[in-house]
């Protein structure tokens, strides 16, 4: 008997099956071609858009695409470093069957990408002009229908003077570029108002995955020891000469090699994502329900592409959530884990709650730390990264506020 049943797929998800498969050229095999109709002519704000219906043959559904659709004016000339504004309306029928350029964005990046997880993306034109939405329907969706929707934050940055071969290059001369408090999309800096509580008090999922650090953020980017340890701790307000701190309650006494960088990766882990996601939790749930979530499975996919060390690596639990293990070569099991994530999200979207028939109770994060540990057995764990969170949150500050005091005094 078969361990999972694609009937009950929450409706509203079977769109994030594609959203996967449309990235991985492998897996274009499982689509039909889609085709144009007059009953998927939609009224946008701006004006009416054509899409196309897609057929998902392994679970026997179709999805309705709607392409390149404008929501801001493109950020370019004038418009460089502007607020957004709305996008022109238009007359016509718009067509939204093609991709529109990605973002500005360095096309190395894909390609160690690729080399590192040996697999094959498809080339999508990069350009300012990148402000669209994709979106994505059930099959057979009617104009005016209420559906859930998960939405992603997009900011679009350039110099004006500097053409887009300029941007491009000057780019590549950094590692990572931070967040700008630029007044606007971030009045202040964002603990700043997590800690006054100005920011929509929405339900929230949070999480990270068990192994953030374990091999494609390292693989893609080839980061220097120390200038990258160095760069993380100032994003974070944390001086570097403090950094020994980090190196004793992480590293202490290690000699033996292997050891040293299982605790690398976890200091890293925990610095770029682990306590940033924990301490956002902390700060939101008060005033609106947080579930936190730690993904725990090194997903089959990557048995070949990845060192056996490497568990759940940063951005793993996309394949469960956007449903590509529904239909790639995976084990029963994955399947299952992943028909459940995708019930929770739906369930999310829909209610602001992940908790329905038939799954794990999950609890929101509270003054209990209670969160889900995403796994091919799902279980409830307490006080994620309990004495690292400590550390991170009371002996870093400590000794960051007696440092400050001892830098006033010698310049008295």
């Amino acid at each position: 008997r078969k361990m999972w049943n694609t009937s009950v797929l929450p409706k509203a998800l079977t769109l994030g099956v594609l959203c996967f498969l449309i990235l991985v050229k492998g897996f274009y095999s499982l689509l039909s071609t889609g085709h144009k109709a007059d009953d998927l002519i939609r009224t946008t704000e701006s004006g009416q858009v054509q899409g196309t219906q897609i057929s998902i043959k392994k679970l026997d559904k179709s999805v309705d695409v709607f392409l390149g659709i404008p929501f801001a004016k493109p950020p370019i000339g004038a418009l460089r470093f502007s607020p957004p504004q709305a996008p022109d309306s238009w007359n016509n029928v718009r067509d939204a069957t093609s991709y529109p350029p990605m973002c500005l964005q360095d096309g190395l990046i894909q390609e160690k990408m690729e080399k590192a997880l040996k697999i094959k993306l498809p080339r999508v034109a990069i350009s300012e002009d990148c402000l669209y939405l994709n979106i994505y329907v059930p099959g057979n969706t009617k104009e005016g229908d209420r559906l859930p929707v998960s939405q992603i934050s997009v900011t679009s940055r350039c110099l004006r003077s500097k053409s887009e071969e300029e941007m491009l290059a000057m780019t590549k001369l950094f590692k990572i570029i931070p967040g700008v408090v630029d007044g606007k999309f971030l009045p202040r800096h964002p603990e700043e108002l997590l800690a006054a509580g100005e920011f929509h008090h929405v339900p929230c999922i949070i999480g990270v995955n068990n192994h953030e650090y374990g091999w494609i953020i390292p693989a893609v980017r080839f980061w220097n020891f120390l200038l990258c340890t160095n760069f993380f701790l100032i994003s974070t307000g944390i001086p570097p000469e403090l950094g020994h701190l980090m190196i004793e309650e992480y590293l202490g006494d290690i000699e033996d090699p292997r050891e040293l960088r299982v605790q690398y990766q976890e200091m890293m882990g925990d610095l770029m994502f682990a306590i940033p996601a924990l301490k956002v939790a902390k700060y939101q749930h008060s005033d609106s329900p947080v579930y936190f979530y730690e993904f725990q499975h090194r997903p089959s996919l990557f048995k070949d592409s990845k060192p056996d060390f490497v568990k759940a690596d940063h951005g793993d639990e996309l394949l469960f959530t956007f449903g590509w293990s529904l239909l790639g070569d995976t084990t029963e099991e994955e399947k299952v884990l992943s028909h459940k994530m995708m019930s929770y999200w739906a369930n999310f979207a829909r209610h602001g709650n992940p908790n329905g028939a038939d799954l794990l109770q999950w609890p929101a994060y509270d003054q209990n730390e209670e969160y889900m540990q995403l796994n091919l057995q799902l279980s409830v764990g307490k006080s994620l990264k309990g004495n690292k969170l400590e550390f991170w949150t009371k002996t870093v500050p400590q000794k960051m506020k007696e440092s400050l005091l001892q830098k006033g005094r010698m310049e008295l």
